[in-house]
């Protein structure tokens, strides 16, 4: 996406200091894993079965709500960028300019490599005469292949902890976690300060990727992060734009058949104080975000979905403002929160 693009977004979170937290403070979380039965008895560890990373893999939220052709079309770019291509055959359907839109958004969140590493300006880049999109690359094919590698390790790394039987809670427990840790808010993106950035600067830090690898970034990226990789987790998870006064991103996030807000940049530097809301948390002791101005691929998201199950709000009154380190029992599928003195068990069983 281009720094035009983007703009807008940079500056939702420029109009509020409620978008950003209020001060960075360096933390040292850590995740742990309870030894098993097994383990403690020198007994030889199972096999863990982990996640694979897959960069065309489309959260189901995404593939319910996105317009026909849009997710088709996506896949498409994604695998032509790739390739280290710069243009790919689409088929639009209805207003082109939406379309594009709409597909642009499932790249980022689908593959966070595309924003960071290539620029596709979602007004001029389809032509409709040859029904073809195309985009530009910032960096060289070597450097972009040294960065993919490097990515696809990173991902793998993140992914690492958790497990494909590990319950849905703990799964988007730890990985949420994962985002949070030690996140730092990137000012540098908001007011004068951005304009002082090229373009593929700007880029480069509104990605998701910048997320994931710097810990670094912005409601949008920290969010698309979140998303990114709830879906390669087996997670459905999307992002809601409030677009009413001040503007913000956060997530939707569906854990055993019911719908949460999780908002990745309030929590920055390890906080799970705004994991696991409903919609009238967010609209009460959470910002004051009206429920009817969330948004994602055009439709209204507490009108889509529901969002009033009350199952995490213990962590609210039980955790810290900042958590040192979470320790998962597998065995127990629970998560124990440590900071400073505190600690607190959360059971993550259905």
């Amino acid at each position: 996406m281009s720094k035009k693009g983007l703009i807008a977004a940079a500056v939702c979170c420029a109009f509020l200091a409620g978008c950003g937290p209020a001060e960075p403070v360096a933390t040292q979380p850590v995740v742990t894993q309870a030894p098993t039965q097994a383990t403690t008895q020198g007994a030889t560890e199972p096999a863990r079965e982990l996640f694979e990373v897959d960069l065309t893999k489309v959260s189901p939220m995404i593939l319910e709500n996105a317009e026909d052709g849009v997710v088709e079309a996506a896949k498409g770019v994604i695998e032509a960028f790739l390739r280290y291509e710069t243009s790919a055959a689409i088929e639009v359907s209805g207003n082109a300019q939406r379309f594009m839109n709409d597909m642009a958004y499932v790249i980022h969140c689908t593959c966070p490599l595309f924003g960071a590493f290539a620029d596709l300006n979602e007004m001029s880049g389809y032509d409709p005469d040859t029904g073809t999109v195309s985009w530009e690359f910032y960096v060289e094919e070597a450097l972009f292949r040294e960065k993919t590698a490097d990515f696809y390790r990173t991902a793998e790394e993140y992914l690492n902890a958790v497990e494909k039987t590990d319950s849905e809670a703990m799964r988007a427990m730890v990985l949420y976690y994962a985002i949070i840790d030690d996140l730092q808010y990137d000012y540098d993106l908001v007011g004068e300060n951005y304009e002082k950035l090229s373009p593929a600067e700007a880029d480069l830090r509104e990605s998701p990727y910048y997320v994931l690898t710097e810990k670094s970034g912005i409601c949008t990226n920290m969010a698309q992060a979140y998303l990114f990789l709830c879906t390669q987790a087996d997670i459905p998870c999307g992002t809601v734009l409030h677009r009413g006064g001040a503007m913000h991103m956060w997530n939707v996030v569906e854990i055993d058949g019911q719908y949460y807000y999780c908002d990745p940049t309030w929590d920055a530097n390890g906080s799970l104080t705004h994991f696991g809301m409903t919609a009238a948390d967010r609209e009460d002791w959470a910002g004051g975000y009206s429920a009817q101005e969330g948004t994602m691929l055009g439709i209204t998201v507490p009108e889509t979905y529901d969002i009033s199950n009350g199952r995490f709000a213990e962590l609210r009154g039980k955790l810290p403002v900042e958590i040192s380190k979470i320790r998962v029992d597998r065995a127990l599928q629970t998560v124990t929160f440590e900071g400073y003195e505190y600690e607190c068990v959360f059971d993550c069983g259905t």
